[in-house]
């Protein structure tokens, strides 16, 4: 049962009604919020951020009303101006000279100089928030900690901020560059980070960045402070020197020219013990390593050749209209290859005479070895077995070769890396020989031969097949000689001698044990020659793999001429078993 109460009965009894009490609540907080006058400015008010000869007053604090009012991901605004190419009137591009935004409270306002302060800075920042603790918790402690110090308390209205502001000069990016600090507190805008909200922000400074560095000297494909952060061609070689080599050199940075005389005095420099702070601060520890060819790169010849090279580096340094940086790089790489590979070569053969580094600069300026300073024992054998002549002639042939691949010598830096491995076991140090001959290739096979054997026990395989050689002769008079393997050691020596992977990957050796199938190993006119693998299904014996030196694929015609010996020496085995002969004791050598 239900009573409808008359309306002066309902207020009188409004006390014990839920409903009414939160109708009567809603009624009062809408009646205050009626009465209460909303800020205009909820974020603050810094109308002077921007200087007024670069955005004028009105339109900046039109600008900050409209950041006030808007949401989080559209509180920025960008000044720019419209430019028509000169090359192409038709085509225009965007300027953006000033921006400013704000971000979980903090507001930040870049922009260039105007042309009459041009040259007297790069660009000109400032930075705000407001003066209370919910504004300070949220920004980074350390850019807060730097505004507080360098900023003032500046009062807008009834909100006090701290506002901190900056010029920023050539000295400033070079300063701040070398000690590192080129982060959030001295590029202004990198606390935006890579949020989505802040995408579009950082759309702006992309564009502002592109601006920014057309008025300063910038090289391609780098940062727009890279250029100008260089004091001397030194350091636009990545050659960062610290203070105490300067002093010893008895000029400043911005004074400094790469020359021969000033690298032969630099590497003077690190042979004082008393530099080891410089050297940790410096790290430049080849320069330490050098002192052993400072001698030869003052002779007269390659001294002119490296000369030559930090000369093209000064002038490009210096030329405001060489846009990119590549050349430099380029030569500056062949100088440190050259002295770095002289050091190489000196660290073998001590006493190697100075015409073989006069007539191989172009090669030994033309890739990097490794520096295998942990291979004592492989430069060692090196030294007393390698004649250096040999050694050039190994890298001209190959820079011959290769002249596109600066990367480094593979080949030779695997083999010598092969070769310490085998060295520092004791029973390798007197009885490893000498190759017949000093090829690269040879010589990679060689080493990597008895590596193998090193790493592999000597294990004896089946001969079922061919248990000895059979020689048969061809139509064309050639003689052909098949037979397989007697051990894993004697199918590694094969591998070195046709120079594939036969001896080295096990798993070939591991089926010929299991019977799965046949490595035949064949001579022509008594040169080892061709590799093959065959298997026996139902009576019928197949290839499944055949290829010449190198792992050279076989030509129609010798495809014709094996088929033909082939089959000729399993006639000749067919005919030994028939007559019960026992197969020849003989060797082949490989």
């Amino acid at each position: 049962m239900q009573f409808n109460l008359p309306s002066n009965l309902q207020n009188a009894v409004a006390a014990y009604d839920p409903e009414k009490k939160l109708q009567r609540r809603a009624a009062s907080i809408a009646a205050t919020n009626n009465t209460r006058k909303k800020p205009s400015f909820p974020l603050g008010n810094p109308f002077d951020l921007i200087p007024p000869e670069v955005v004028r007053s009105e339109d900046l604090q039109r600008i900050i009303s409209n950041i006030n009012s808007s949401l989080v991901d559209r509180r920025y605004h960008s000044f720019h101006k419209v430019k028509v190419l000169q090359d192409n009137p038709f085509v225009s591009r965007e300027d953006v000279y000033a921006f400013i935004l704000h971000f979980e409270s903090l507001w930040l306002a870049i922009w260039l100089p105007p042309e009459r302060q041009k040259g007297e800075y790069l660009f000109g920042y400032a930075r705000a928030f407001k003066n209370n603790e919910k504004s300070r918790n949220m920004i980074s402690s350390i850019l807060r900690d730097k505004m507080l110090e360098h900023g003032e308390l500046v009062s807008y209205g009834k909100t006090e901020m701290v506002v901190e502001r900056g010029l920023i000069t050539i000295k400033d990016v070079q300063e701040k560059s070398q000690a590192s600090r080129w982060c959030s507190y001295v590029a202004p805008w990198d606390f935006i980070g890579y949020y989505q909200k802040t995408r579009d922000m950082r759309k702006v400074i992309s564009k502002f960045e592109v601006t920014l560095a057309a008025t300063v000297p910038s090289w391609e494909n780098t940062k727009w402070y890279e250029r100008i952060n260089c004091r001397n061609p030194l350091e636009a070689v990545d050659l960062k020197l610290p203070p105490e080599v300067y002093t010893f050199l008895g000029q400043s940075a911005s004074d400094t020219e790469l020359s021969v005389d000033l690298l032969v005095k630099i590497i003077e420099f690190y042979q004082n013990e008393d530099n080891d702070r410089a050297i940790a601060f410096g790290g430049q520890a080849n320069f330490i390593e050098r002192n052993i060819i400072k001698s030869i790169i003052s002779t007269p010849l390659i001294k002119k050749w490296i000369q030559s090279k930090l000369a093209s580096i000064n002038k490009d340094f210096k030329d405001v209209n060489c846009v990119s940086k590549k050349e430099i790089l380029s030569n500056w790489s062949r100088v440190e290859r050259l002295m770095d590979n002289i050091m190489y070569v000196k660290s073998i053969w001590n006493d190697c005479p100075l015409d073989y580094y006069n007539s191989n600069i172009d090669t030994l300026s033309f890739f990097r070895f490794r520096s295998h300073l942990r291979c004592v024992e492989a430069k060692a054998w090196l030294a007393e077995h390698m004649p250096v002549a040999s050694f050039f002639q190994i890298i001209k042939k190959f820079w011959e070769s290769d002249s596109n691949n600066i990367n480094g010598f593979h080949e030779w830096n695997d083999t010598v890396s092969m070769l310490q491995g085998i060295l520092i076991h004791q029973e390798y140090k007197q009885d490893l020989k000498a190759p017949k001959r000093w090829r690269i290739s040879e010589f990679h096979d060689y080493i990597q031969g008895e590596s193998w054997k090193l790493k592999n026990d000597k294990i004896d395989l089946p001969q079922d097949l061919f248990p000895s050689p059979i020689k048969v002769e061809t139509s064309d008079g050639r003689i052909w000689s098949f037979f397989q393997p007697i051990d894993t050691h004697q199918l590694a020596q094969w591998g070195q001698a046709v120079r594939n992977c036969i001896g080295s990957a096990s798993h070939y050796a591991e089926e010929v044990k299991k019977k799965k199938h046949f490595i035949v190993l064949c001579t022509l006119d008594r040169k080892p020659t061709f590799t093959i693998q065959l298997k026996v299904n139902d009576g019928v014996m197949s290839v499944i793999q055949m290829v010449s030196i190198a792992n050279r694929r076989l030509s129609n015609v010798e495809s014709a001429d094996y088929g033909e010996a082939f089959q000729k020496a399993l006639f000749q085995r067919e005919n030994q078993l028939n007559s019960g002969q026992p197969a020849t004791s003989a060797s082949v050598t490989t």
